[in-house]
């Protein structure tokens, strides 16, 4: 893994689990893309949205 392996996650509120919502890239592109998608969420929306690397398979 490399400086360039982060993405950017959508955590549902209801379930729990998350959903990737950026290919793997560097941190400040992974933070822009969970920006860019916080955006559309809708108002009172209890999905949250974090930047890291992914887990290992």
């Amino acid at each position: 893994m490399t400086a360039e392996d982060f993405q950017a996650f959508r955590r549902s509120g209801q379930t729990g689990k998350t959903r990737s919502v950026s290919q793997p890239g560097s941190a400040e592109q992974a933070r822009r893309a969970a920006d860019a998608k916080r955006q559309k969420l809708p108002r009172g929306s209890s999905d949250t949205f974090e930047v890291r690397k992914p887990r290992k398979k």
